[in-house]
């Protein structure tokens, strides 16, 4: 909860549903829902709000505004009651979570609230590594205090098969998670958590690649030379497909957006394969658009007549690596576009090593989706923001317990970012105010430090430059993540010391080297060099050797990495002696 929130509230319902018990807020005021009618009671309920104690409770009701945006709210204190209306069940939760930090002193006030891009979504990747629902119903929670209304779930992959399909029954059995598919009671009862704070979950059904699965389930889904690719020239095939989409759009009946996935097909060239691959998707999301929904496709396809013609351009494409279609490109032919391209908007922690990829958080709370970034710091931004309809980040192959260390920060600034992109705050201000909502979330909770190791690049808080000198080079997600390379990080010992060799551990996990080099300096001004690397790394490390000297500072310069991707290094560990 917020500090500083000024306000208790006072929650009752005729059905008994009551909130959680949370600490009592401190303020003049509070607020009394019980006049709230049913169909809200549970957005109420699920904001849990604070008691109202021994403060003055004021009357509050919720309403409903159909010519508003669907996610702006207004709050209006009249007289010493208050009126919340939103466009939509979805802006009243939004409303809701503003009351948190709203103080109600005053005989009058107004505020109204909506945000700058409509499409703000979390994409978890719950097929490569298991995520329990438990810790679905934590990251839910996150996404409603960052006010991001989607939640895209990856639920199939080559690695596992996490939907519950009666099509495909036996395809669970083959996950290398060992997990079941996630039971149609489980999936039902995440949709009712997330709605009821205002988030709302999209369904991804990754077709005709990453499908590795369904090739395992039955030989007539293998397209011929492939392991991992459906047949989409197929008839059985797509016929098979859509009762899958079928069953994901009455599985998921809130969702306006259906996903398809479509992205790294690995099939044979040619040009009748390309033709039958752009018309299987065209067909699949004709038969999404046919239910009333919207589908979702990653960048897959390239830039042709055929694609132009053949895909619906009620389609909306998620850009994400600029390889296949250009944004640009997409948008002058009359595609929609989100925008979830690496730079900032993946956070990958690389299957199967605990290798993390991602944008420092000071840069990810600079978000701009008219900036499509790759993780070479190459990037391209659009003059306008026509035909981009949002962002999305997007976690990948991580396991459950990093999603829950590395994901809350990351969909908070991503969330307000979004939310109003003319902020003026740094991130070192925005984590310190976000903080104590995290710390209630998760209990124990770290708070944001400022490193003091200095580097040349934004640092990132999870994976920052401190960790060089934290005397533990042993555990493989244990990093600095330096990026853009090449990148630098300064180590000021305090005092002048004597020193003759230095020992740099870079990630050696992935068996692949980290080109760096280091230098010393008693004034860190005065640089002299003094080793330099990048062989195969060992859990050893390098240890280089050199003349004795008087030293205070020790600058490690990242080069280039051989891991990928290639312009993001990783180093466990320096240690001067």
């Amino acid at each position: 909860m917020i500090r500083g929130l000024g306000l208790g509230l006072l929650i009752s319902f005729s059905s008994g549903c009551q909130p959680p018990a949370v600490p009592v807020a401190t303020g003049p005021y509070g607020l009394d829902f019980r006049s709230v009618s049913p169909p809200f009671a549970h957005l109420v309920k699920a904001a849990a709000l604070a008691p109202a104690g021994k403060h003055k409770a004021l009357p509050c009701t919720l309403a409903i505004d159909p010519k508003m945006n669907a996610e702006a709210f207004s709050i209006i204190l009249v007289r010493e009651r208050v009126t919340l209306t939103a466009g939509s069940e979805t802006g009243l939760a939004w409303g809701l979570q503003r009351l948190r930090s709203m103080s109600l002193a005053g005989d009058r006030k107004a505020f109204a609230d909506q945000p700058a891009w409509g499409f703000r979504a979390i994409s978890l990747d719950v097929a490569r590594r298991y995520h329990s629902p438990a810790s679905l119903q934590k990251l839910i929670e996150c996404a409603s205090l960052a006010r991001v209304p989607y939640i895209n779930l990856h639920l199939t992959d080559d690695q596992s098969w996490m939907f519950p399909s009666n099509v495909v029954p036996t395809a669970p059995l083959f996950n290398r998670t060992k997990k079941p598919a996630y039971t149609r009671a489980e999936l039902r009862s995440l949709n009712s958590f997330a709605r009821a704070r205002g988030v709302t979950l999209i369904p991804e059904i990754d077709v005709p690649g990453h499908s590795a699965i369904l090739v395992k389930v039955a030989r007539q889904w293998r397209f011929p030379g492939t392991w991992n690719c459906i047949d989409f020239r197929s008839r059985w095939v797509r016929g098979k497909v859509k009762e899958i989409f079928n069953e994901a759009m009455d599985l998921f009946p809130d969702s306006p957006y259906i996903h398809i996935g479509g992205d790294e097909a690995m099939y044979p060239g040619g040009a009748a394969n390309e033709a039958a691959f752009v018309d299987f998707l065209g067909e699949t999301t004709d038969h999404i658009l046919k239910r009333g929904r919207t589908p979702l496709v990653w960048e897959g396809f390239g830039r042709s007549e055929f694609a132009k013609k053949r895909i619906s351009k009620k389609v909306v494409v998620i850009s994400w690596s600029m390889d296949f279609y250009r944004p640009d490109h997409l948008i002058a032919d009359g595609f929609k576009v989100i925008n979830a391209c690496w730079d900032p908007c993946y956070v990958v922690g690389h299957y199967p090593w605990d290798a993390f990829t991602l944008t420092p958080l000071p840069k990810l709370f600079a978000i701009n989706p008219r900036r499509f970034g790759r993780m070479s710091n190459e990037s391209r931004t659009l003059d306008s923001k026509r035909g981009i309809t949002g962002s999305m980040l997007c976690w990948w192959e991580g396991k459950e317990q990093d999603a829950l260390r590395v994901l809350p920060e990351r969909i908070l600034a991503f969330g307000a970012r979004l939310w109003k992109p003319k902020l003026t705050e740094s991130y070192a201000s925005f984590a310190a105010r976000t903080g104590p909502d995290l710390e209630r979330m998760f209990p124990g909770r770290a708070r944001f430090v400022a490193p003091s190791v200095q580097t040349s690049t934004a640092d990132d808080p999870h994976f920052s430059a401190d960790r060089l000198v934290d005397g533990d080079a042993s555990i493989v997600g244990n990093h600095w993540i330096a990026y853009p390379l090449p990148a630098s990080a300064t180590i000021d010992y305090g005092r002048v010391r004597t020193a003759s060799r230095v020992r740099v551990v870079p990630f050696f996990a992935a068996g692949k080297g980290t080109q760096y080099r280091v230098e010393v300096s008693l004034d860190g001004k005065a640089w002299d060099r003094v080793g330099s690397g990048g062989g195969p790394p060992t859990a050893a490390g390098f240890v280089h050797e050199f003349g004795s000297r008087r030293v205070r500072f020790l600058r490690l310069t990242v080069l280039s990495s051989d891991q990928h991707p290639p312009f993001v290094g990783r180093v466990h560990e320096v240690e001067l002696r």
